[in-house]
């Protein structure tokens, strides 16, 4: 039987939440969890939100990030492309240390504006 378009059991109750601080040119967007395969449609849903806002600088805090694989890390680059195609500006802010040496061994560092 096809699963194409519908998590695992064990992935459904995956630790994921997003708090969204506006200011007029700053919208500080916090993530916390895990960003995988179960959450990345999360990470676009809040994404949606924050740039119907229509913020000049969207900057992630992903301080609270324990866990990011490659689909983590594709949400996150969606994330960028969407962002500069509103003609916004993307930064990374609280990058722990396992998901920067992901962004830098991927040479992503710059174009995700990792601080």
């Amino acid at each position: 039987m096809p699963t194409e378009g519908r998590l695992q059991p064990e992935l459904v109750g995956v630790p994921f939440s997003a708090t969204i601080a506006r200011d007029s040119v700053v919208t500080v967007v916090r993530l916390s969890g895990e960003l995988d395969m179960a959450t990345e449609h999360k990470v676009a849903h809040v994404l949606d939100e924050v740039l119907a806002a229509t913020p000049e600088i969207v900057r992630l805090d992903l301080s609270d990030v324990g866990f990011c694989d490659a689909r983590g890390l594709a949400a996150l680059l969606a994330a960028g492309q969407r962002i500069q195609m509103a003609q916004r500006r993307l930064e990374l802010t609280g990058v722990p240390p396992p998901l920067r040496r992901l962004l830098a061994v991927t040479a992503l560092q710059d174009r995700l504006n990792v601080d």
